[in-house]
C-alpha cells in the first residue's frame, strides 16, 4: 500500500484489480466508499422491491376476494326463478 494521493486511475480499473495491493490510500478509500454505497443502494432497492411485492400481493388477494364475491352474487341471481307478467299499458 502506498500513500501517493495523486492517482487518477478510473474506479472501474481499480475494481477490476481484485486486490488492494498496489493501490494508493486514496484509491483504496474510493473503492471502499463505492462498495459501501453499492451495498446501501442494494439494501434500499431490496426493501423497495419487498414493499412493492407485498402491496401487489395484497391487491391480488383483494381482487380474488372481490371476484369470489361477485361470482357468488351472479350465481345467486342466476339460480332464482324469474316470473314475467304482461302489463297492459295505456299507449296514449
Amino acid at each position: 500500500m502506498t500513500t501517493d494521493d495523486t492517482s487518477t486511475r478510473e474506479l472501474s480499473e481499480l475494481l477490476a484489480l481484485g486486490t488492494y495491493q498496489g493501490m494508493t490510500d486514496s484509491e483504496i478509500e474510493r473503492v471502499i466508499d463505492f462498495r459501501v454505497q453499492q451495498r446501501v443502494t442494494d439494501s434500499i432497492n431490496l426493501a423497495d422491491i419487498e414493499n412493492r411485492s407485498n402491496a401487489l400481493n395484497e391487491l391480488v388477494a383483494q381482487e380474488l376476494e372481490n371476484q369470489r364475491s361477485l361470482s357468488a352474487m351472479v350465481q345467486s341471481l342466476m339460480s332464482r326463478k324469474v316470473f314475467l307478467e304482461r302489463v297492459e299499458g295505456n299507449n296514449g
